[in-house]
């Protein structure tokens, strides 16, 4: 039975092999092959560091946050800060320490986007309500219009009363991202080839000499191709950081 297992990886070991190890065999200094496993573990690697970076999930999936209550963001702009980019809303809570006090409908719910999944989403997620402002019981839902705390108007905050479930990340990965993630495992596996050149790790020149007769032997490697792509990426991040990862305001 052929089979696949779902890693979450944006890039798989044979993917990064065509594009970035053109012309380079992937083995030790004893022809052993370097395995998937280790070249998968450095994409990883990469992938974590650049989605915490730019505080983003690149795979598309649903997300559960808590977040306090801000009086002041909420009365003045209708909205919840999320962490991380939303591209549609699916629930929103709000908890009086453990008691649930209001379950806004997903019709109320509503975030700024932009078409194509071109990554341009907002970190938050805005209430609109389309029965007016009365309080109204349905179902298991309870809608008590844009001012949930009035009984607590006379504190600015509730810690963790939002608990709000979103989708975030990317249908189709951007190839930029892709880009930056391949130059990065990249570059981190040639730096493993590099000390293994000469067979000894560490070393990047030989010498033997027997009965007067001497030979001496200097490699230098992948310093080049690594050089290259670690300034590519420091070019590139800045770009990415002004694109996906957005602004993050408040009151």
């Amino acid at each position: 039975i052929s089979y696949a297992k779902n890693t979450g990886l944006v890039l798989n070991a044979s993917e990064l092999k065509q594009l970035y190890f053109t012309g380079i065999k992937l083995e030790d200094q004893y022809q052993n092959p370097i395995s998937n496993e280790t070249i998968e573990f450095y994409i990883e690697a990469a992938q974590k560091e650049l989605e915490d970076y730019l505080s983003i999930k690149l795979t598309r999936q649903a997300y559960q946050e808590n977040r306090d209550y801000m009086f002041d963001d909420w009365i003045q702009w209708g909205y919840i800060p999320t962490t991380y980019p939303v591209v549609s809303p699916i629930s929103l809570k709000g908890f009086l320490n453990t008691t649930l006090q209001v379950d806004y409908p997903s019709t109320w719910l509503s975030a700024k986007g932009q078409s194509n999944d071109e990554g341009s989403y907002h970190r938050s997620i805005s209430t609109v309500p389309v029965q007016g402002t009365a309080s109204i019981a349905s179902g298991n839902s309870v809608y008590v219009g844009l001012v949930p705390l009035s009984s607590r108007f006379g504190s600015k905050t509730v810690p963790n009363y939002w608990a709000s479930r979103y989708s975030t990340g990317f249908h189709f990965v951007p190839a930029d991202i892709l880009n930056y993630i391949g130059r990065a495992a990249a570059s981190s596996i040639l730096m493993i080839l590099n000390d293994l050149i000469t067979g000894q790790p560490g070393l990047n020149s030989s010498s033997i000499s027997i009965d007067g007769l001497s030979q001496s032997k200097t490699a230098t490697g992948y310093t080049g191709r690594i050089k290259m792509y670690q300034a590519e990426n420091a070019k590139s991040l800045p770009i990415l950081k002004s694109r996906y990862t957005g602004f993050t305001f408040g009151t």
